[in-house]
């Protein structure tokens, strides 16, 4: 958009001046300035202008008219009430290999670029809304912090999509779920070269096979529960310890193909109906007593 106001007036001293310029930023603490950039001669100066009452606070990229003082700052006269139609400015640095580094944009609207010697782009910077991208499409990254800590931060969620991810930590890795104000409320998976320990109020497994191979293995609970449709166990030995036994069964099949011991300091076997002993030969002694009571005994 033309406008029939001359681009510049300077006095004959260069100090004292008038003339148009673009609104490029706002002044962080002080509302009532911004910053101008405004072509004078041959150079391009940009001025920390007040604004007055009648003006306004005009918004970045609006044309004004400023007065330049002679301390350095300026007055916004007025504003022209159109938006600049000035277009992009681009700056480059090129490396001797190819690789680039460019600011394009307007104010109020810059990309920082880095671009390899083909170029791709590697990484963006966003100056105004501070997002960062990092691209790597057919080079490898690195990020590397030898001598000092690496930490990452987002307040959203961290989302990690790769083929393949191998984590390696020399003294282990340590995974933590919670909000850290009760450590004890954490849920925690620590990784060590010889050992994996979890702690969780509660883990839950769900998959359609499961499968456990272990030298020595060893549960310790305070309270199990055990629901299983079909169990096969097989084993060498077989050990089992336990205070106190209370099983419940629907029907029970024991087939032992060699010899069966029982020890035991007393036993009692009670029936609601029927008990069949059968076998070729039966040969039961006692030391003191032998009782066998009934309303009829059959022998023989």
């Amino acid at each position: 958009m033309k406008n029939n106001l001359p681009s510049k007036l300077i006095d004959t001293q260069g100090l004292l001046w008038a003339g148009i310029g673009i609104v490029d930023s706002q002044h962080r603490n002080n509302s009532d300035m911004v910053r101008v950039a405004v072509d004078v001669l041959t150079a391009s100066e940009a001025l920390w202008c007040r604004c007055t009452k009648r003006t306004g606070i005009p918004e970045i990229g609006e044309q004004v008219l400023v007065l330049r003082l002679c301390d350095g700052t300026g007055i916004v006269v007025d504003t022209l009430n159109c938006l600049s139609t000035v277009t992009h400015e681009q700056t480059q640095i090129e490396a001797s290999n190819g690789a680039s580094a460019q600011r394009s944009g307007t104010p109020g609207n810059q990309t920082l670029t880095l671009s390899s010697p083909q170029g791709e782009v590697v990484a963006e910077y966003h100056v105004d809304d501070g997002i960062i991208s990092i691209n790597a499409t057919n080079q490898n990254l690195n990020i590397s912090a030898p001598c000092n800590s690496m930490h990452l931060r987002c307040g959203g969620v961290f989302t990690l999509d790769a083929a393949g991810v191998e984590m390696r930590g020399r003294g282990g890795i340590r995974f933590i779920a919670g909000s850290n104000a009760n450590q004890y409320a954490d849920a925690t998976c620590t990784v060590l070269p010889n050992s994996i320990n979890m702690s969780a109020h509660s883990v839950a497994a769900h998959t359609s096979s499961l499968a456990i191979d272990a030298d020595r293995a060893q549960f310790d609970a305070r309270r199990g529960k055990i629901a299983i449709d079909d169990l096969e166990m097989n084993g060498s030995v077989s050990r089992i310890r336990f205070n106190r036994v209370s099983t419940r069964i629907g029907s029970l099949l024991h087939t032992v193909e060699r010899s069966a011991r029982l020890n035991v300091q007393r036993l009692l076997i009670f029936t609601k109906e029927t008990a069949s002993i059968r076998a070729r030969r039966i040969d039961a002694r006692a030391r003191e007593d032998a009782k066998i009571d009934g309303q009829q005994i059959h022998l023989g």
